[in-house]
């Protein structure tokens, strides 16, 4: 309350009749937002009004038994403002962590705020589902995979190709390769006493991942709560999932496919005897390791497939229904360690599955990019051969390199580098015939022909 009392000249006074204003109670921010709450960092905003510090607070339940709080301080101008917060990979783990990355769990929040008179006040508790609702799936669904060529050896890539030619139809096996850095590259290991068609020290997880990385898309890792993720995080996972079993796993193998997701999975191929009338499956103990793609399930089966040997058979492995238990067990033993066939340690129930399902979804690298990341990667061919030339190389796989030496030609043909594939066609032909040969015949013709045409072939394109 207030009034004002004025002094005459004749030092009189005189008094206004009494005033009031009512002073606002503190507000809460309006409008508060996190989006998108799948598996990409989302944005926090909302709406301010004289505020100039903020709390956010994520919990696993109503009751926020476990927490985790974000703190921001920020001078607000007295008129409505909008604050605006991207949450960090570190910061959108934190949060996903409190319901243990858990896809369809509900994730509560409540945003505190203080104004410029240090008054505190409380939004509304709030929630969201973390990804996307895994309720009310059909009883079954089969996403149309349109298969691509073998190439032996690679099932990581062989999948993942079907996989993202599912996003992108102009996708091609040789592409594939040559966005995951095979095809020109040619390196040593004295490890594995051999000449590899491997980028540097590459590894199954750093071959798969550079190829998604090319294409321009995102993806996610999952397994079970008590498993590991392959080291894929590293490797550039955008997130994970996890489930606790059998029967969660199972759930959210088939929300993906409902999502038009078709999912790679690892097995242990040893337990899959429904696959061994195919010529692909050949396991006689476990530790098999074997990257497959899930399309599709119904009440009894999941449906997997697999890519081609000939035209003959292209779709021979299609659509390969299995039945649910048995694939469960395979998908089990693909992830408990000691995995025989595989030194990783992913799983149990290891999975990656694509963010993006749309073409124009994509950032997918160049044709320049691709061919200046493949002499980059190539530089050091001739000089690699000179260094270990007398080295053991005995386990050299040649047909492998001559195999993707082929593909890389086949990358080159079809974007116009005619003269190059040639070369690498040769270059195949040359390695091919370093099976039927003497070590000393071996050396020989890595010093004065295979070497030389590494470097020629480099300047073609």
């Amino acid at each position: 309350y207030w009034k004002i009392i004025g002094t005459r000249v004749d030092r009189t006074k005189v008094e206004s009749n009494p005033l009031s204003f009512q002073i606002s109670p503190p507000e809460a921010v309006q409008d508060p937002v996190i989006s998108p709450t799948d598996w990409s960092l989302p944005t926090l905003t909302w709406k301010t009004s004289c505020h100039s510090k903020f709390t956010v607070w994520f919990g696993a339940d109503a009751n926020f038994t476990k927490k985790k709080k974000f703190s921001f301080t920020r001078t607000v101008p007295t008129e409505v403002g909008v604050f605006t917060y991207p949450l960090t990979s570190k910061d959108w783990d934190a949060i996903r962590k409190l319901v243990s990355h858990r896809s369809g769990a509900r994730v509560y929040w409540f945003v505190e705020a203080w104004d410029g008179l240090k008054r505190r006040s409380v939004t509304d508790l709030m929630s969201f589902t973390l990804d996307f609702s895994t309720d009310n799936l059909p009883p079954s669904e089969i996403l149309d995979i349109s298969p691509l060529k073998t190439v032996a050896g690679y099932c990581y890539l062989e999948s993942f190709s079907m996989q993202i030619k599912y996003v992108d139809d102009s996708v091609t096996t040789e592409e594939v390769f040559a966005f995951a850095g095979m095809g020109a590259t040619l390196t040593y290991s004295s490890f594995s006493k051999a000449f590899l068609p491997f980028p540097g020290n590459d590894w199954t997880m750093m071959v798969h991942t550079r190829a998604i990385d090319n294409y321009g898309a995102h993806f996610i890792v999952g397994h079970d709560a008590g498993g590991d993720d392959g080291d894929y995080l590293k490797g550039g996972a955008v997130s994970r999932v996890t489930y606790s079993g059998h029967d969660e796993a199972l759930h959210y193998l088939k929300a993906l496919i409902h999502s038009g997701r078709p999912v790679q999975v690892h097995m242990d191929l040893y337990y899959l005897p429904s696959l061994l009338k195919y010529q692909f499956n050949t396991a006689t103990k476990p530790g098999a390791s074997h990257f497959i793609l899930v399309n599709g399930y119904d009440e009894n089966s999941i449906f997997v497939t697999e890519t081609y040997l000939g035209e003959q058979g292209k779709n021979q492995f299609k659509n390969v229904r299995i039945p649910v238990e048995e694939f469960m067990e395979a998908w089990w033993a693909g992830g408990v360690p000691p995995l025989t066939g595989f030194w990783g340690t992913t799983g149990p129930y290891w999975m990656v599955f694509l963010v993006e399902t749309e073409r124009n979804q994509l950032n997918k690298a160049s044709v320049v990019e691709i061919l200046n990341m493949q002499r980059e990667l190539s530089a050091g061919n001739e000089s690699t051969i000179a260094r270990h030339v007398n080295s053991d190389f005995s386990n050299t796989p040649w047909r492998g390199i001559a195999v993707m030496k082929e593909l890389f030609a086949d990358y080159l043909e079809g974007n116009g580098y005619p003269a190059a594939a040639s070369a690498y066609r040769q270059l195949a032909g040359e390695y091919r015939s370093c099976e039927g040969i003497s070590l000393d015949s071996k050396r020989q013709r890595l010093i004065d022909v295979i070497g030389p045409g590494e470097t020629y072939a480099q300047t073609l394109y």
